[in-house]
C-alpha cells in the first residue's frame, strides 16, 4: 500500500508538471512560442547537417581550415548525442559538406535566410535545401565562412524553405553551433533580455542558451523545446515563471535598446571589431583591424587588450604573445620582414628581462634586456665572428667581459662604455699579451707587454704610450 501511494503521489506530480508546460504552451510564454514552428521540430533520431563552405575573396577555405571545422561539428555532434542520451533520447548527427563562393560576407543583423538564398541562388550546383521532406530536405542547413565575425540563425521561415544558420571561424565555434542549432529547433537566447538573463544565471547558470563555451549544457527549457522531453524540472518551470510577464514585443524593445553581448562585428569610425562583447564593451577573443592596416587578434578585457595575442603593423613587424594592460608585457616574439626577431620578456612594449636578439644580418643578442636596451648580463655575436661575453649597462660594455675578435684577438677584463678600462688582458693570435690598467680603451697605468720577439716592457703607460 505504501508503494502505491508513492506511485499514485508520483505519477500526480508528474501530471501536474505536464499540466504546467501544457499551460504554459497555451498561455503564449515567449520562450515556447517558437516550439514545433518552424521546419526543424525535433533534434532526435537520424539527422543530417548540410554544410556549406562559403568562400570569400579575403577568405578562402583551404585543406587544413576545412579540417579544422570538420572537427569543431564532430565534436560538437558527439557532445550533443551525449547530452541527449542523458534524456533517453537516440540522436545521431551527421553532416555532408558543400562548397561555394561569395562576393561579400554577412554583416551584422543581416537577415541570414535572405543572405542565404542569395548564396543559393548564385550557384546552381547547390541543392534545393527548401524542397519538402518528403524528397529530403527538411534538415538544418549551416553556412560556414573561413572568417572572424557573428554567428546565428535564421527559424521560423516559411514551410517552403529551409532553416539556416551562419557560423563564422573562431575558437568558439564548436559552442557557437551548439547554440546556433538550438535556435532552428525553437529555442531563445537567454541573454535577449536583462530580466531573462538573470533569472537563468539564477536557474541554469550552464546553459547553452545563455553562455557559448565549454562546460555548457542543454538545459531543460531547452530539451522540452527541441523534444528530447516532455517534463520540465524545477529549474525550467522557476524560469518560466520569472519571466512569464515578459512578451515578445517587451524582448524586442530590449533588443532595440541592447547593449551587445556575444559575438558580433562592429563597424566604427576608424576600425572594424569581430569577436566577443560584454556590455557592449570588447571582451574575450577579438580581431581589431584599424583603417591603417594594424591588427591586433587575441584576448581582451573590459576593452583592454590583455593575455594571448597577435599584434601586426602595416609594414608587416608582428608581436606574438602577452599583453597586460594594452601593452606587449610578458612573454612574446616580435618580428619584421627583413627576418630580424625578438624572443624573450616585455614589459610595457620594450624589451625587458631575458631575451634574445636576432639582427637580419645574422648578428645576434642574448641575455639581460632593460627598458629595451641590453642591460645585465648578456652575449652578442657580431656578422663578422667577432662575440663579446659578459655585462652591459644602457646598451653598452660595462663591467666585467671578454670580446673575442673574428681575427684572433682577445681582450678580457673591465669595460666602460664600450671601452676598456681597468684593468684587463689583451691577447694576439702570434702570442704577444698585454695585461695591466686600461683608460677609455689604452693601455694606462701599470702594465706588462709581451713581445712575441721575447721582449718585456713593464712599467707606467700614459695614452697608450710606455713611459717607464
Amino acid at each position: 500500500m505504501k508503494y502505491l501511494r508513492n506511485a499514485m503521489a508520483w505519477l500526480l506530480a508528474l501530471c501536474l508538471t505536464l499540466s504546467l508546460s501544457f499551460a504554459l504552451a497555451e498561455d503564449g510564454h515567449f520562450l515556447l512560442s517558437e516550439k514545433d514552428w518552424g521546419r526543424c521540430k525535433r533534434l532526435t533520431g537520424d539527422v543530417e547537417l548540410a554544410v556549406v563552405l562559403v568562400s570569400l575573396p579575403e577568405a578562402a577555405w583551404s585543406g587544413e581550415a576545412r579540417e579544422g571545422l570538420e572537427e569543431k561539428i564532430r565534436a560538437a555532434a558527439e557532445a550533443l548525442e551525449e547530452m541527449a542520451a542523458g534524456y533517453g533520447v537516440p540522436l545521431r548527427i551527421s553532416a555532408r559538406y558543400y562548397t561555394t563562393d561569395a562576393a561579400q560576407g554577412i554583416a551584422l543583423n543581416e537577415d541570414s535566410g535572405a543572405w542565404a538564398e542569395r548564396i543559393l541562388g548564385g550557384d546552381p550546383s547547390l541543392p534545393d535545401f527548401g524542397r519538402p521532406a518528403a524528397e529530403g530536405g527538411d534538415r538544418p542547413v549551416l553556412f560556414c565562412i573561413n572568417a572572424g565575425g557573428r554567428a546565428f540563425a535564421s527559424s521560423n521561415l516559411t514551410e517552403n524553405t529551409a532553416e539556416y544558420l551562419v557560423l563564422y571561424m573562431d575558437e568558439e565555434v564548436q559552442y557557437s553551433l551548439m547554440h546556433e542549432l538550438m535556435h532552428l529547433y525553437g529555442a531563445w537566447d537567454y541573454y535577449l533580455h536583462p530580466e531573462v538573463k538573470a533569472a537563468a544565471q539564477t536557474c541554469c547558470p550552464d546553459s547553452l542558451m545563455l553562455y557559448c563555451q565549454a562546460g555548457s549544457r542543454v538545459d531543460s527549457l531547452t530539451a522540452y523545446i527541441i523534444g528530447w522531453t516532455d517534463v520540465l524540472d524545477e529549474a525550467a518551470q522557476a524560469l518560466l515563471a520569472a519571466t512569464a510577464h515578459l512578451t515578445e514585443d517587451d524582448i524586442w524593445l530590449a533588443l532595440a535598446e541592447e547593449t551587445l553581448d556575444g559575438f558580433h562585428v562592429i563597424r566604427e569610425d576608424g576600425y572594424v571589431y569581430t569577436g566577443l562583447l560584454e556590455s557592449g564593451v570588447h571582451h574575450g577573443w577579438g580581431r581589431q583591424v584599424w583603417d591603417d592596416g594594424t591588427c591586433y587578434e587575441g584576448r581582451w578585457v573590459w576593452g583592454v587588450m590583455q593575455g594571448r595575442g597577435r599584434y601586426t603593423w602595416p609594414g608587416g613587424i608582428v608581436y606574438t604573445g602577452d599583453f597586460a594592460d594594452g601593452q606587449r608585457t610578458g612573454q612574446g616574439v616580435l618580428s619584421w620582414p627583413d627576418g630580424a626577431s625578438y624572443a624573450g620578456e616585455f614589459l610595457d612594449g620594450v624589451y625587458h628581462g631575458t631575451g634574445t636578439i636576432r639582427y637580419a644580418d645574422g648578428a645576434s643578442y642574448t641575455g639581460e634586456f632593460e627598458n629595451g636596451v641590453y642591460h645585465g648580463t648578456g652575449t652578442i655575436r657580431y656578422a663578422d665572428g667577432s662575440v663579446y661575453t659578459g655585462e652591459f649597462e644602457n646598451g653598452t660594455y660595462h663591467g666585467t667581459g671578454m670580446l673575442c675578435f673574428a681575427n684572433g684577438c682577445i681582450y678580457s677584463g673591465s669595460f666602460e662604455n664600450n671601452q676598456y678600462h681597468g684593468q684587463g688582458t689583451y691577447a694576439w693570435p702570434d702570442g704577444s699579451l698585454y695585461t695591466g690598467g686600461y683608460a677609455n680603451g689604452l693601455y694606462q697605468g701599470y702594465g706588462v707587454f709581451y713581445s712575441v720577439d721575447g721582449t718585456v716592457m713593464e712599467g707606467q703607460w700614459e695614452q697608450g704610450t710606455f713611459v717607464n
